[in-house]
């Protein structure tokens, strides 16, 4: 399984960010190496990180952040905690990346990333299908 057709490293800022582990604790990529261990089918830690243990990865650039994740291997805590640190960071826009390709969808409002990716989630069985409150238990209303 191979990571989109553009590594991290070459999206630039591959160190930069934070992870969200299976248990909901957000680690700086630079305290990763500590918990995951690189293998060589995925290019570096984080890869392996988010793509064999269904860790998300967050990473800021300027007011904008971009999360990946592999839906279907990311935990309900990871994704509860990853909520929290993306509305703590407050973006202008956001990136969420699904998986190995490079599709990725942007949204204004960090409200909309949260429905997208429980939707993703829930899509991939990993939570119930999705319903509008864990947006409002994180997110707040607009």
């Amino acid at each position: 399984m191979a990571w989109a057709a553009h590594s991290l490293l070459e999206r630039g800022g591959a160190h930069e960010g934070f992870l969200i582990d299976e248990q909901g604790e957000v680690w700086t990529v630079d305290q990763l190496g500590c918990r995951v261990q690189p293998s060589p089918e995925y290019g570096d830690i984080i890869e392996a990180a988010v793509a064999k243990f269904g860790y998300i990865h967050i990473q800021q650039r300027g007011p904008t952040i971009w999360v990946y994740l592999y839906p279907w291997l990311v935990q309900p805590l990871t994704m509860s905690a990853a909520f929290y640190k993306i509305a703590d960071l407050n973006p202008e826009a956001t990136f969420v990346c699904p998986g190995p390709d490079d599709t990725c969808e942007v949204f204004r409002d960090f409200r909309g990333a949260f429905r997208r990716i429980s939707r993703l989630m829930a899509a991939a069985g990993r939570i119930p299908p999705y319903q509008d409150y864990f947006v409002a238990t994180v997110g707040g209303r607009s």
